[in-house]
């Protein structure tokens, strides 16, 4: 019985953080159609620089 306990437990803070990731991941692309490309990084200005910065993460 304890262990079927601890196992809801579980799930419920999964679940819990699954809609937090959720809810954050949502933010950030309305974050992202209202601020642009400011958002992500200040300093980048256009497309391009974008695309560099991103492809030099990799």
């Amino acid at each position: 019985m304890k262990l079927g306990k601890k196992i809801k437990k579980l799930k419920k803070e999964i679940f819990r953080d699954l809609k937090d990731i959720k809810k954050n991941i949502r933010a950030d692309f309305f974050a992202l159609s209202r601020g642009g490309l400011n958002y992500i990084n200040p300093k980048i200005d256009s497309l391009d620089e974008l695309v560099t910065e991103l492809k030099s993460l990799n």
